[in-house]
């Protein structure tokens, strides 16, 4: 659904951009990130926009929130909370804080491979921190913007499973692409 909606986005259809975007709201808790490119593509690349158009771009922005929200309503009549998905991270990944959270958490215990304490995960993590410069030197600035985003929001709290969240940040993917390319 992301990599759909903001091909739909470059392709000038921002209504299937945001069509898409909603589903990949829907599809995971970090799926609303999605509006962070789309925002970019959409808004902030289109050079000259009648206000018809931009109007109507602002609007196709808001169907991930719209679905975002409807899935919320679900939960509020089914299970009495607005986010259960957001509690249920909370129960299992710890506490959010700033995107330093997790190494510090990792500092505290640190092993080869544990839940909150993984070395694997950690270089992992640095390595893809560290990557951060060059993937907006390299791809488009949408991209850029979206891996931001996909990678400081599971440091908010631990290194528990940060490679099965990685492994989901196709910029990243791209980014080796390029690298390996003639």
């Amino acid at each position: 659904c992301l990599l759909g909606a903001l091909r739909a986005a470059r392709i000038e259809r921002p209504w299937l951009a945001g069509i898409l975007g909603g589903l990949c709201a829907l599809s995971r808790p970090t799926g609303i990130l999605v509006i962070i490119p789309l925002f970019d593509e959409l808004l902030l690349s289109v050079r000259r926009q009648t206000a018809r158009a931009w109007g109507s771009r602002a609007a196709a922005l808001g169907l991930p929130f719209a679905a975002l929200f409807g899935y919320m309503l679900y939960c509020r009549a089914a299970f009495g909370a607005w986010a259960p998905f957001m509690e249920r991270q909370t129960r299992w990944r710890g506490a959010v804080s700033g995107p330093w959270r997790a190494f510090a958490r990792y500092l505290e215990s640190p092993r080869l491979h544990d839940a909150h304490h993984s070395t694997i995960d950690l270089v992992l993590a640095v390595l893809l921190v560290a990557s951060l410069p060059l993937l907006y030197l390299r791809l488009r600035r949408s991209y850029a913007l979206y891996a931001t985003a996909a990678i400081l929001v599971p440091l908010t709290s631990t290194l528990w499973s940060f490679s099965r969240f990685a492994a989901t940040i196709f910029p990243f993917h791209v980014l080796l692409a390029t690298l390996a390319g003639p």
